[in-house]
């Protein structure tokens, strides 16, 4: 396959760090766009310098968003896939108990910031008939207490994806559900969450945790990857988990 160019929000640690170390280890050039830089992070760069083009930033900033994307457009000559990954877990409350500001802040991490990126992305993606994967999640689906904002924002991002796939013929985009993963968000959200749960919730997602069902990043970033590189047409406008058959045909082709 030849070396494609993939630009990556949430970048920096979990399953974002996770796709960048997958893709790099392929031969591909890749962007990381963050809040922070972490040590494992500038390890990769110190591996991949010349692959690898990381920006600190937040995505609720347009402007520095986009900056990194043309940026990295304009350093390797073109955009074959956008993945957007970054995400906040919004307030682990009850939905009785989330305030304006909360509710509005988490839909600008995971929601609004979709469209600029979107927007500066497009022309490169219609001309490489590229692929935009946004990172979704189960809660879209199934949501539980104390998930409200979070599980919100997650369903929206399927319906856009949705509507996207329908929009754009020469464009693929991709929700994908990358399961349960074993990352600092989740184990904070474990944590936190046994006052806003049911005692039966808390403990089936403690159990699951402690049973070894939560999957190390590195696993769903495969399938994530995968399907940046070369998910078929047909799978434009769907949600799809990474652990699914349409990721493992993949994996397997």
């Amino acid at each position: 396959m030849l070396a494609q160019k993939i630009f990556v929000t949430g970048g920096s640690r979990g399953i974002g760090l996770a796709i960048v170390e997958t893709l790099l280890g392929q031969g591909h050039s890749v962007a990381s766009f963050s809040r922070s830089v972490t040590t494992e992070l500038q390890a990769l760069n110190d591996k991949y310098p010349e692959t690898l083009l990381i920006t600190q930033g937040d995505l609720t900033d347009a402007d520095t968003s986009t900056a990194a994307l043309n940026r990295f457009i304009a350093t390797f000559n073109g955009l074959d896939s956008l993945i957007l990954n970054g995400a906040s877990p919004g307030p682990v409350k009850r939905m009785a108990d989330v305030t304006l500001s909360e509710f509005t802040e988490v839909y600008a991490a995971n929601v609004l910031s979709i469209l600029p990126l979107y927007h500066a992305a497009l022309p490169s993606l219609r001309t490489s008939k590229g692929r935009l994967i946004a990172l979704s999640s189960g809660a879209s689906e199934n949501a539980f207490e104390a998930s409200g904002p979070y599980a919100g924002t997650k369903a929206a991002v399927n319906r856009i994806i949705q509507v996207l796939g329908h929009e754009e013929p020469d464009v693929t985009f991709i929700a994908v559900n990358p399961g349960l993963v074993k990352t600092d968000m989740s184990a904070a959200v474990l944590a936190g969450s046994a006052h806003a749960m049911k005692p039966e919730t808390h403990e089936h997602i403690k159990a699951a945790f402690a049973a070894g069902m939560a999957l190390p990043p590195a696993v769903p970033a495969e399938a994530i990857a995968a399907l940046a590189l070369r998910a078929p047409k047909v799978l434009s406008g769907r949600y799809i988990t990474s652990f699914g058959p349409e990721a493992k045909a993949l994996l397997e082709g």
